[in-house]
Order: C-alpha cells, then structure tokens, then sequence
C-alpha cells in the first residue's frame, strides 16, 4: 500500500484506425506521455457515453479530418493506466480502446497530436510509443476476436514501466468491464 494520495481516476478513450495491415499513429504534443505515437482519443466529458468521447476525440485530434460512427467503433480492451505525477500523487486513467476500419475523412496533424502516419500492424515502433503498449497493442492488432483487460503501472510521469497484468478474453469485456 503507497502512503501517496490518490486523486481519482479519468475515463478516457483511444482509438486506432486500421486500413489493409496498417495502423495510424501520431505523436502526442501535449499532456501525459508527450513525444510517444499512439492512437486519437482523450477524457470523456460530463454527460457523454465512453462512445462519445471516443468519436469527438478522434474528430477533434485529427484535425476535424476523421468522422466515425459509433456503432464502427470496436472495443477491444479496458487498460488501467497506474500513474504517479512529478510529487508523487497516484491517479489511474482507465481507457477504453477501440479499433475502427471504417470511417470517413483525412487525418491531419493538431496541436494536440502531431506526424499522423500509418504504420505496419506487425512492426509497430514500440520505441517511440508508451512502454506499456507492446504488451497488449499486438494482441489487439493481430487477433480480431481477442479483449484484453490490463493493468499497466508507470513510475512518475510514465516514462518507466514497473509492472503489468495483462488479461486475454473473448466475448466478455461487456460483461467485465461495461461501456459507461
């Protein structure tokens, strides 16, 4: 047990979108894991379904260039983030990921996000992304009936990874973790 507070938890939700092979990744310019690639997504806002959130995140990161429809997104796995801030406060970010092959629309660099380019889903750059994510990303990426539930722990300001739980399921994230 930490004797450091904790502040809570936020909701949030990240999207990946998928063509032919390929993921699309931008570079995080602001916020928690500056600097990394990952996918489009942000908090869920008072009043908005999981769903939501991850529409307008993904509309607004990439440049009010992508629409997707809610019933497109599929949500493969709930990963809590155990976070510590620089004077040692802890806060979990539980995030809903969700994968998209249909939508319409181009992404375009923000200031919130930045480089958007797509990558082969076999060979990721896991050194320029949060190091959590090579221990679930793949799974999700490669199996497209798999779930996951994860626990990911960082050190202060996520940029070490000190230890994971990562949970492989299928067709019970609904029933385990439902959208809220």
């Amino acid at each position: 047990m930490s004797d450091q507070p904790f502040t809570g938890t936020i909701v949030c939700s990240l999207v990946f979108l998928r063509r032919l092979g390929e993921v699309l990744l931008a570079r995080k310019v602001k916020e928690l894991i500056i600097g990394y690639l990952t996918g489009h997504g942000g908090k869920q806002e008072l009043g908005e379904t999981i769903r939501q959130t991850a529409v307008r995140e993904l509309f607004d990161e990439t440049g009010k260039g992508v629409i997707v429809k809610p019933e497109k997104l599929h949500r493969r796995a709930v990963i809590y983030f155990h976070n510590r801030n620089k004077d040692g406060t802890r806060f979990i970010i539980k995030v809903h990921v969700y994968v998209a092959w249909w939508w319409e629309g181009e992404p375009k660099a923000t200031d919130e996000m930045a480089e958007p380019s797509w990558f082969p889903d076999g060979n990721l750059p896991f050194e320029q992304m949060p190091p959590g994510d090579r221990y679930w990303l793949p799974q999700i990426m490669a199996d497209k009936d798999v779930e996951i539930i994860g626990h990911i722990h960082y050190s202060r300001n996520q940029k070490r990874l000190i230890k994971k739980d990562i949970r492989r399921m299928y067709g019970l994230l609904d029933k385990l973790e439902p959208e809220s």
